[in-house]
């Protein structure tokens, strides 16, 4: 027997359930009927008769059937349009190429102003003391080679060492970070070429 009630409980708060939340049970509003919107009154058209003026009066009159042959003259066809040149590019900012006379002895143009960078007190010293390390290892590397007999490919280097340092020097008022940047690559050369000796 208790199972039944169980069952019959179980039951109606199902149905109850169902019917609560069904929409139509609490539907507040009937619904609305479509209306709709009123239709604009339609203004009639003006139907007052357009009068035509009269047409001229033809002072030639031509009877039924006859041929009319009119001349005319056109004007002359314009002549075929001009060429248009070419448009030129823009100026580009190219280098002038300056071709040596050999009887001109002239002055090159400046070179334009590079813009300068601008360090801290510590970033200078730093630069600094990268620069003057460098440049004092390759003066030492330059010293040990200077009186031993190399071949072709190590004089190559040691010129292209020594060009590194006066490059660096040349450098070193005007751009810092490049003149590390070169006394740099003379130091990496100059340790290549103290590797490769015996």
């Amino acid at each position: 027997m208790h199972d039944w009630t169980s069952r019959w409980a179980s039951i109606s708060l199902l149905v109850g359930t169902s019917l609560a939340t069904s929409s139509c049970l609490f539907q507040k509003k009937p619904p609305r009927a479509f209306r709709p919107p009123p239709v604009a009154a339609r203004v009639p058209p003006d139907t007052t008769p357009v009068v035509l003026p009269a047409p001229p009066e033809n002072s030639t009159e031509v009877a039924p059937g006859e041929d009319i042959h009119v001349t005319a003259e056109l004007p002359p066809l314009p002549g075929p349009p001009k060429p248009v040149p070419p448009a030129k590019p823009p100026a580009t900012a190219t280098p002038a190429v300056s071709v040596p006379n050999a009887g001109v002895v002239g002055t090159p143009p400046p070179a334009p102003p590079k813009p300068v960078q601008i360090y801290t007190t510590e970033e200078r010293r730093a630069f600094l003391r990268d620069l003057e390390d460098s440049m004092s290892r390759v003066q030492r590397a330059l010293a040990y080679v200077e009186n031993r007999s190399l071949n072709t490919d190590q004089r190559d280097i040691v010129n292209r060492i020594k060009t590194f340092q006066q490059q660096a020097e040349q450098e070193r008022d005007r751009d810092l970070a490049a003149a590390v940047s070169l006394a740099r690559r003379a130091d990496l050369l100059a340790r290549d070429l103290l590797s490769r000796l015996p």
